[in-house]
């Protein structure tokens, strides 16, 4: 996975493969048979099934070579087997580590803490981000299984796989190079000390291609709910490619990784998951793999983006509105671009179809707070489908004014939220939600469905329940969103059953049972192909219970 292929992953994957390992080896318990490893050159290796999948079933499972919790996680959470627990037991040399049992501090010591226990204690008080130490934990383990001449239990648990990863280096900017360069030096510091000769030592170089590998081949680690917790590498999954229509999703259990099938899988059908949330324009999800990932959805379409006539206009030092000449979009859109780019238009009929318009902040070419959005403070407005045949130059740049506006005050108070205030978080989220409601000139506003209203109601939804006292409008949002989750995201997506299941309590806590059960019998309709074991799916069977009885009294 991430570092194997090259263009969309989607297409015919019947192909002669090269059968996987015995997938009933103890370290594959649960993987079943099925699978082969296929290779091609436009795509590299990849996985293919030859047998049937049904929806639901786990497709292919593996434990990690290594991970590690969030420092924020590790007081709540055992760190070998990652479950939450009230009663953990700190490691007494660290302070750092906890573990829900004596057995699993006893395999998390002999898997690397035994190492990193030490590198912990002579840094002290300063923990290292979980990047460097995974990586440390990784080289760790390697030169204990060399020392020992142990035989991993499959060949997908060794070192050697993940050795044999790409690292693009030569694809990575200078910038980013040097960045993998100056956190090597510190990984080294960290696993080594101060010191310069050390025996078995890995090099500064090493280290760096191993950093870049782990950029395009790690996973961060979720709990049920989607909540970053940690890091790790699955040398085996990364063998699975990308996808914009994935037929599996990722499924934490503890530690483990699954992935499931979202809907039926044919025998040579390619297994596939999305490596990039799905909530996002075509041209953002291309440019985020691009950039992370270092391969390009339409290469194999030969669609290059064909550069249009466009003008460009200064709106203010920190502002430029690119206008695009004629009538389609500058780059290739899938269908639902259209309404997370559309505008609305009152004077009626279908006048408004095929007008965009966009909101990018300078320098990354990411959507308005992508993942990856560099904040440096510049934006630019992109306009196309023929605007100014229909209004004046003045007129768009006052709009391309007011969306300026309107995502600084969504940007600052992004900052205000993760500063740790959520009432004035709040207060200013709502502000920029009901903004992005009004006009952007007498007729003209955002669709109900623009991608950038989705990203401040997230933003408000998110910073709301944390702060747990507005909850009517946390609703409000939840309900407003529903349409776009179940736009954006296939049957099964945990995204789409997560937000159901959540809408489903807000309309239970503020007294709609009726709302509040048919919300839940969606979320238990989508959560049941590939989450029907979890927790969360007996919290929503309770709801709908609930719901159920009160309506009948």
């Amino acid at each position: 996975m991430r570092s194997h292929r090259f263009g969309e992953c989607e297409g015919d994957a019947r192909l002669a493969g090269i059968p996987l390992p015995d997938l009933n080896e103890p370290s594959m318990a649960g993987l079943g048979k099925g699978l082969v490893l296929a290779e091609r050159v436009e795509k590299g290796r990849h996985v293919v099934a030859d047998r049937e999948f049904p929806a639901g079933a786990v497709v292919l499972s593996q434990a990690p070579y290594q991970a590690v919790l969030h420092a924020d996680h590790v007081t709540r959470r055992c760190s070998y087997c990652l479950a939450p627990s009230d009663s953990l037991m700190r490691c007494g040399r660290s302070k750092f580590a906890k573990y829900c049992s004596k057995e699993h501090q006893r395999l998390d010591w002999g898997s690397g803490y035994k190492e990193e226990c030490e590198a912990l204690r002579r840094c002290a008080p300063r923990i290292p981000t979980p990047t460097i130490r995974l990586l440390a934990r990784v080289l760790w383990k390697k030169v204990r299984a060399s020392s020992t001449e142990d035989n991993p239990l499959s060949e997908w648990s060794s070192f050697e796989k993940i050795d044999g990863l790409l690292h693009h280096w030569e694809k990575l900017s200078d910038e980013r190079k040097q960045t993998f360069t100056q956190m090597a030096v510190v990984t080294r510091e960290y696993m080594y000390g101060l010191s310069s000769e050390v025996e078995n030592g890995v090099s500064v170089k090493e280290i760096a291609f191993l950093l870049a590998k782990f950029a395009c081949n790690n996973h961060t680690i979720c709990d049920e709910e989607l909540r970053v917790i940690g890091v790790g590498i699955y040398p085996l999954l990364c063998m699975v490619n990308h996808s914009c229509a994935p037929n599996c999703i990722q499924v934490f259990r503890g530690r483990k990784l699954e992935f499931r099938a979202l809907h039926k899988i044919s025998p040579g059908d390619e297994i596939t998951i999305s490596y990039v949330d799905l909530m996002a324009t075509r041209f953002e999800r291309r440019q985020q793999l691009l950039s992370n990932y270092h391969f390009d959805i339409d290469l194999s379409t030969h669609s290059q983006d064909s550069h249009p006539p466009q003008k460009v206009f200064s709106i203010d030092p920190h502002t430029k509105l690119r206008i695009f000449e004629g009538k389609g979009a500058p780059h290739r859109q899938d269908t639902i671009d259209q309404l997370l780019t559309g505008v609305e238009i009152s004077s009626g009929g279908n006048e408004c179809r095929g007008y965009g318009v966009a909101i990018r902040e300078g320098g990354c070419q990411e959507g308005l707070c992508g993942d990856d959005a560099n904040s440096t403070g510049f934006l630019e407005i992109h306009m196309w489908g023929g605007w100014e045949q229909r209004w004046g130059r003045a007129e768009l740049k006052s709009m391309a004014s007011k969306l300026s506006h309107w995502a600084r005050l969504f940007l600052e108070a992004e900052r205000m939220a993760k500063g740790g205030d959520m009432s004035v978080g709040v207060v200013a989220l709502e502000r920029v939600y009901r903004d992005s409601m009004e006009n952007l000139s007498e007729n003209v506003s955002l669709g109900d469905k623009h991608l950038f209203r989705c990203r401040v109601g997230l933003g408000l939804l998110k910073c709301a329940i944390d702060e747990g006292k507005n909850w009517k409008l946390a609703l409000e949002v939840a309900r407003d969103l529903a349409p776009v989750f179940e736009m954006v995201y296939s049957g099964g997506s945990p995204n789409l059953g997560l937000h159901l299941a959540g809408l489903a309590k807000m309309e239970v806590f503020c007294g709609d049972a009726e709302k509040g059960l048919l919300a839940a019998e969606k979320a238990m309709d989508v959560l049941k192909i590939a989450h029907s074991d979890l927790p969360v799916m007996e919290e929503v069977r309770r709801i709908r219970y609930e719901c159920e009885q009160e309506l009948r009294s």
